[in-house]
């Protein structure tokens, strides 16, 4: 399987421009642990049960990584905020950080999404992911 590295900019015009799409944070999220596109993302999702602009469940987005050769581990927390959460993740490696209605990438210390460090969402939980490939 091919693998791509994209900025949260390039995975959101995609997603705009070619699938006419709004709230797949998760399809960004998958991609960017993934290390795929966009669009191999958002079919891994579709055929798992993802409905088009509807959002994606913790549950899709945990089969989608497994079948990318990814495995998904709960974590404790970085912080009580999306943003203070986002600020002490570590430097190194892949971390999921799920809030209230969203999920935010940070992979290798930045963020792969439209959040920012000064957002104030409630974090629930965090996990890290593990590539295996």
């Amino acid at each position: 399987m091919k693998r791509h590295i994209h900025t949260f900019e390039q995975l959101r015009d995609v997603g705009h421009k070619y699938y006419n799409d709004t709230n797949f944070c998760g399809i960004v999220a998958i991609a960017a642990a993934g290390q795929v596109a966009f669009g191999k993302a958002r079919a891994i999702s579709k055929r798992l049960g993802r409905k088009h602009r509807k959002g994606t469940n913790i549950e899709i987005l945990e089969q989608a990584l497994l079948e990318l050769d990814c495995s998904m581990a709960p974590i404790a927390n970085f912080g009580k905020t999306l943003g203070s959460a986002c600020r002490n993740t570590p430097k190194t490696g892949t971390f999921l950080i799920w809030t209230t209605r969203h999920i935010t990438c940070v992979d290798a210390g930045q963020i792969i999404d439209w959040a920012t460090t000064t957002r104030r969402h409630k974090v629930y939980k965090c996990f890290e992911v593990t590539r295996n490939f």
